[in-house]
């Protein structure tokens, strides 16, 4: 009884974390300008210092449904590589509607929409 009490406390915080397949965490945590304009480890720094900023987003178990609900999904809808370009498209129109609409946050110097910095905190989790 205790053994599968055990199993269950180490299964329930690794299903968590798979819930999400790698190619999907990588799509999602994809800043597509900045990826363009700055290196790997300038889009880690963002990352970071947004985490540190905002520790109630700091995981990637909060990360994931946020900019899924941005893109309008559910965090609970497996999601198949055929569906990663809609998510892209749909990210890019919520970076462009964060600036429009004043969502943004200055990092390290950056000025940043919100999908943007927490596309970049999720990037520092890999």
């Amino acid at each position: 009884m205790y053994t599968v009490a055990a199993a269950a406390i180490i299964a329930i915080p690794i299903a968590a974390y798979r819930r999400y397949s790698d190619s999907l965490v990588r799509t999602m945590g994809e800043p597509a300008f900045l990826t363009n304009v700055c290196d790997d480890n300038t889009i880690r720094a963002i990352g970071t210092a947004y985490r540190a900023r905002n520790p109630e987003e700091a995981k990637l178990d909060k990360l994931m449904p946020m900019l899924l609900g941005t893109c309008g999904e559910s965090p609970d809808r497996s999601h198949s590589e055929a569906d990663y370009n809609r998510l892209m498209q749909k990210l890019d129109q919520a970076v462009r509607d964060d600036y429009a609409d004043g969502r943004v946050v200055t990092i390290n110097g950056w000025v940043l929409s919100r999908t943007e910095a927490r596309q970049c905190a999720l990037y520092s989790l890999r």
